[in-house]
């Protein structure tokens, strides 16, 4: 029992003589520090751990095949002017939106085709005849978008006529040439998506 009130008394006489004695950083005693010292200026706060940045990735949105994308001839193309294999632009002519009302092709963006078949306009009233096909257009992403769709112009041969005319008048009339077939511009087309495609928003 004594052996633990010496040692309580010792214990407590070393912290008064800590508490008053002269620090060996300022040289004060711990309770003039603490007397001293401003405490408005003691500001004290709490760092959380810094947050991994989110890394925000595009929202792909399906355009579905077969969704309708009408388009607008930008020029007059003729079996007089091209040949097979030329390329041709049209314009989209209307927005093409998802089900929820975003706009994934504008308005106004090209269209590019080709003339897979052009046959120039011959002797005996045969007619010209041109096929447009091979459409593609890019979405508001840059994304390629395949159309399918065709064009053709195939006016009536005059054949008939042309050899009727030379038999009965003048055999001159079997040289009569038929039309050139064209699509003039401004000739709108309904073509659709070929495959699905998949747009980042």
């Amino acid at each position: 029992m004594k052996r633990k009130k010496l040692i309580a008394t010792f214990l407590l006489f070393t912290s008064v003589t800590l508490f008053f004695t002269n620090t060996c950083v300022k040289g004060e005693s711990l309770y003039d520090f603490l007397q001293t010292t401003n405490r408005e200026n003691i500001n004290a706060r709490m760092e959380y751990p810094s947050m991994p940045k989110q890394i925000i990735t595009p929202r792909q949105i399906k355009l579905p095949a077969n969704t309708p994308v009408i388009i607008k001839s930008n020029e007059t193309v003729s079996t007089r002017d091209v040949v097979s294999g030329s390329t041709v632009k049209f314009t989209v002519l209307q927005d093409v939106k998802s089900a929820d009302g975003m706009v994934l092709i504008k308005s106004g963006t090209p269209v590019s085709a080709q003339i897979v078949f052009a046959k120039d306009r011959g002797r005996i009233g045969s007619s010209g005849q041109i096929t447009i096909s091979d459409f593609h257009t890019t979405a508001i992403d840059g994304t390629y978008v395949p159309l399918s769709g065709t064009v053709a112009q195939h006016p009536d041969d005059k054949m008939v006529l042309s050899i009727c005319l030379g038999v009965i008048i003048c055999p001159l009339f079997l040289l009569m040439r038929g039309e050139d077939a064209q699509v003039p511009a401004g000739t709108t087309k309904n073509s659709y998506t070929a495959s699905d495609v998949y747009i980042k928003i």
